[in-house]
């Protein structure tokens, strides 16, 4: 049995160095070992066993002898042989049984062969070639062994255990040592984005312009960003009111609940004059050379700005139609066919319709223009000069007719036509006086041109929800549309200033335009008001009974409280406010 396995062994040793990385070579050693030794398989696969059954220490030991730079064929099959603590111990145990039993030489030979046998195993299993040491140390004699007994093997023991544990520690601090050299990536270092000059001299203008933007916002409080900062907080105070919340601020309440009066108005009135005026709340009335014409069923009469009762006159017109323009008067009988016109308070001429008159509209010149009711038709347009003549007249047979206006200066006619088939839409015709037909039209859809004015030569037309200017030669200027808010009144000066008052979810918006319709200034009241007029730059308004008067952007109004019921309300000049009650009529001087 020693000579098999010594001749088996010897030649799986030989062979196996001359067939390196040879795969298919270590299969026919495995194979030829096993025709020559019979049992190795088995023998094999026992060790296996009692490996994986080693304590941990035990199997680092097997992983931690090899250097980090050494190559595993050199050092893996020593420290099968001589690192492995088991194979020692076993090798020991047979030896010592060799020595107390001389007739146990035999099978501690077995013994010697199946540990040599079991590293040559694990060498195939892992692919690993065994070194010239391990040749060495394999084919040593056990008596060599022998001789060192017990204590030496105890001694070997204990020398791996500490070469185990000096080397676990060695490759630890190695290992942090390895870990405290990585090079972290740092995120804000690797990936800041590096701006270039170009692009860092624009951020700095961009921001500079932000700066200055806002710090114009913050400290402006005039104009159109007076306005606004105004209307934001006091709009602002409504609505958190409306749900229970109290807001504070400069233009709402104070701490005890008072509103800033002496910051937002000024109460000082310089004067006030109360004219009696039977049925003034039934009569109708219009600017007129800086004092108010007043008109009712058969009565006719001018009141100064001073306050006096300049003239009256008794008129054959029910229920009059009020015009004024230049220094002529128009009345005309509303459902009616009589139109008078005056000039003050002398008439200068009487005439009578064709047709039912809906409404009317006077030029500076004093031509007249006039909407009836023609039979068969949707409307008629009939034009009469200041002698009485009628001077021209068009009707229409598809679209009705609901405004209208000569132009003083060329003497052009604008018309309105609604168109409800499709949908809503407004045609502005333009006529010569001299001609029949139209020569220029501009078509509004989606609005209700109700009132159209000229100024100058400009048409100023107001719809339900726009304002539009439209040349003279049908060019149109602006068409500006309010489709979030209802527009509720306006109110235009002889230039063509406007002033616009809005309803948004019952705030109040008063908007003031230029004559080009830029946006001028905006503001707010504590309650929608009745009435609007504008006279150059100067505004007036009510909220309920107080009369609110000043120029427009400014941050202080004037402020005068009628005491009865405010039926209509008009500025006669820069300064002069007259109030209409239902027996009355008041001059106020702001």
């Amino acid at each position: 049995m020693d000579e098999i396995n010594e001749k088996g062994i010897n030649d799986i040793i030989n062979y196996y160095e001359n067939k390196k990385d040879d795969n298919e070579a270590e299969k026919e050693i495995q194979k030829e070992a096993e025709e020559e030794t019979p049992g190795l398989v088995e023998l094999i696969e026992e060790a296996q066993k009692e490996k994986n059954s080693l304590p941990i220490v035990e199997k680092i030991s097997e992983t931690s002898d090899t250097p980090d730079n050494a190559d595993i064929s050199d050092t893996e099959p020593e420290k099968e042989a001589g690192d492995n603590p088991e194979s020692e111990i076993s090798t020991a145990d047979t030896l010592t049984e060799d020595e107390t039993d001389k007739d146990g030489t035999e099978k501690a030979s077995e013994e010697n062969s199946e540990n040599k046998e079991l590293s040559e195993s694990e060498q195939q299993s892992e692919n690993k070639e065994p070194s010239e040491d391990e040749q060495q140390s394999e084919n040593k004699e056990p008596s060599e062994n022998e001789q060192q007994g017990e204590n030496t093997d105890t001694e070997a023991s204990q020398e791996s255990d500490t070469e185990i544990t000096d080397d676990d520690k060695s490759k630890s601090e190695l290992a942090f040592a390895e870990l405290g050299d990585l090079d972290y990536t740092d995120y804000d270092d690797k990936d800041d984005y590096h701006f270039s000059k170009k692009q860092i001299a624009v951020i700095s203008l961009v921001t500079l312009i932000i700066m200055a933007v806002v710090v114009v916002f913050v400290t402006t409080d005039t104009g159109v960003i007076g306005s606004y900062k105004h209307n934001f907080s006091k709009n602002a105070a409504i609505l958190l009111s409306k749900i229970g919340i109290e807001f504070k601020n400069d233009d709402t309440e104070t701490e005890k609940g008072d509103v800033k009066e002496a910051e937002r108005y000024n109460k000082s009135v310089k004067d006030t004059i109360t004219i009696p005026l039977e049925r003034a709340g039934n009569s109708v009335f219009s600017k007129y050379k800086g004092g108010i014409v007043c008109a009712n069923t058969n009565y006719l009469t001018f009141i100064s700005n001073s306050g006096d009762i300049v003239w009256e006159n008794t008129t054959t017109i029910v229920d009059p139609i009020l015009k004024t323009a230049g220094n002529y008067i128009l009345i005309s009988e509303k459902g009616g066919k009589k139109i008078c016109l005056y000039n003050d308070r002398k008439l200068v001429y009487e005439v009578d319709t064709e047709d039912n008159i809906l409404t009317c509209n006077l030029s500076s010149n004093g031509d007249v223009v006039a909407i009836t009711d023609k039979s068969s038709y949707k409307g008629s347009v009939v034009v009469y000069n200041k002698e009485g003549n009628q001077i021209f007249a068009w009707s229409s047979g598809s679209d009705n007719i609901i405004s209208a206006d000569i132009s003083a200066s060329s003497r052009r006619v604008a018309v309105g036509l609604l168109n409800t088939d499709a949908q809503v839409k407004t045609t502005m015709q333009f006529f010569d006086i001299n001609k029949t037909e139209s020569y220029a039209q501009v078509i509004f859809e989606d609005t209700i041109l109700f009132d159209i004015d000229f100024a100058g030569d400009t048409v100023n037309a107001f719809g339900d929800n726009c304002i539009a200017g439209v040349t003279s030669s049908g060019g149109v200027l602006y068409d500006k549309r309010f489709d979030n808010a209802e527009f509720v009144h306006y109110g235009v000066d002889e230039k063509g200033n406007k002033i616009l008052l809005f309803d948004d979810s019952n705030i109040p918006l008063i908007n003031i335009y230029s004559s080009n319709a830029s946006l001028k200034h905006q503001l707010s009241s504590d309650e929608i008001p009745d009435f609007v007029d504008i006279y150059g730059n100067y505004i007036l308004f009510n909220s309920g009974r107080d009369i609110i008067y000043g120029k427009s952007g400014s941050r202080q109004m004037a402020k005068f409280t009628a005491t009865m019921d405010i039926k209509a309300l008009m500025l006669l000049d820069k300064n002069i406010v007259a109030a209409v009650y239902s027996n009355s009529i008041e001059i106020v001087r702001m």
